[in-house]
């Protein structure tokens, strides 16, 4: 039993890439601003304004690579070939 061909579709690829790319830039621009923000409200050290940051852009990482997995699950990059 062989797999079926699979071949590689670059609308499919691109408009996933550039979904994930936006909102990426997006969440983890936000997590360094939220950072920021709470650092200067509440007149915490730059020290630990840092290491919120930190754990925020942990955060939106992991949610970019939650996106970037549910983006390819609906638009595939790869579709099924033709049998030939």
């Amino acid at each position: 039993m062989s797999a079926s061909p699979r071949k590689l579709s670059l609308p499919n690829l691109a408009s996933s890439a550039g979904a994930i790319v936006l909102v990426g830039s997006q969440t983890i621009a936000s997590a360094f601003v939220t950072g920021w923000a709470f650092a200067g409200l509440f007149h915490l050290p730059t020290t630990v304004a840092w290491v919120i940051e930190a754990v925020l852009v942990c955060v939106a990482l992991y949610a970019t690579y939650w996106f970037a997995r549910q983006a390819m699950r609906a638009d595939p990059p790869f579709v099924p070939g033709s049998k030939s």
